[in-house]
């Protein structure tokens, strides 16, 4: 049974929060889907658990959620 859910999704890199709709289950399904809103190497942060997304086989959490997007490497170079 799959279940279609809403996953927010908030890049500090676009400065934008946006909303999409997604029956993926694993952070590799997923990504694929909101790749738009990925900028070069991100750090992907579950607001919830606060689990951090870097294994395409990491499994995602049941019903709606906030994905964090922060890019790895900032222009002041830290």
């Amino acid at each position: 049974f799959i279940t279609t859910r809403k996953v927010t999704v908030v890049s500090t890199a676009t400065g934008g929060k946006n909303e999409v709709l997604s029956s993926a289950t694993t952070w590799g399904e997923l990504k694929g889907q909101i790749s738009e809103y990925m900028t070069g190497e991100m750090k992907v942060t579950v607001r919830e658990t606060r689990n951090d997304l870097s294994n395409a086989d990491a499994i995602l959490p049941e019903g709606d959620f906030t994905l964090f997007l922060f890019p790895v490497k900032v222009k002041s170079g830290r």
